[in-house]
């Protein structure tokens, strides 16, 4: 018999029309939540704390997940990110209704300040961290752990794992004083 027809063909259509459909389905999602936003959420979900927080935790949900399967899905973990956050800021704010009432405007400035703080405390954590790394693998650094993990364990696979574990206990806490 001929394979064509069969179900090996259909397999990659499939799977092909999967990717597609998580792509449209995650990004629309999320799309979706920013213009019913931007255009005024129904009161029942603006005034439900349930509703509003079960909407977030899915949009997070949704996120994460594109991003965990970006290639296979074929989306910009980047581009994902910058529509979630646009999203779930412009949700908050709608709940809010900062332009109505000064009560809201107050609320909503105060967990826009929270979030941006600690966005900018990680990046501000981060940013050095990378340098560096990205010092010490500049001038050989992890060609030197990299030789001395080697020699450690030799034909010894199994030695791997606790030699990780304690010169990561040992490094963090080297870098964390730096």
């Amino acid at each position: 018999g001929s394979a064509r027809g069969g179900p090996r063909s259909c397999l990659p259509r499939a799977l092909q029309l999967l990717r597609v459909l998580a792509k449209v389905v995650g990004v629309g999602s999320m799309l979706l939540v920013l213009v019913i936003s931007l255009f005024g959420p129904p009161d029942a979900i603006v005034d439900n704390d349930v509703a509003f927080r079960r909407i977030i935790s899915v949009l997070f949900l949704i996120g994460l997940i594109l991003v965990a399967i970006e290639d296979v899905v074929g989306v910009n973990k980047s581009a994902v990110m910058l529509i979630l956050a646009a999203s779930m800021w412009v949700f908050t704010a709608a709940r809010y209704q900062p332009t109505v009432s000064e009560k809201g405007r107050e609320e909503f400035h105060h967990h826009l300040d929270k979030g941006l703080e600690d966005v900018g405390a990680i990046v501000l954590f981060l940013l050095p961290a990378m340098a560096v790394v990205e010092s010490v693998d500049h001038f050989g650094g992890f060609s030197v752990v990299t030789l001395l993990i080697n020699r450690a364990i030799g034909r010894h696979r199994h030695r791997l794992m606790p030699i990780i574990c304690v010169m990561s206990f040992f490094m963090s806490s080297v870098i964390d004083n730096l």
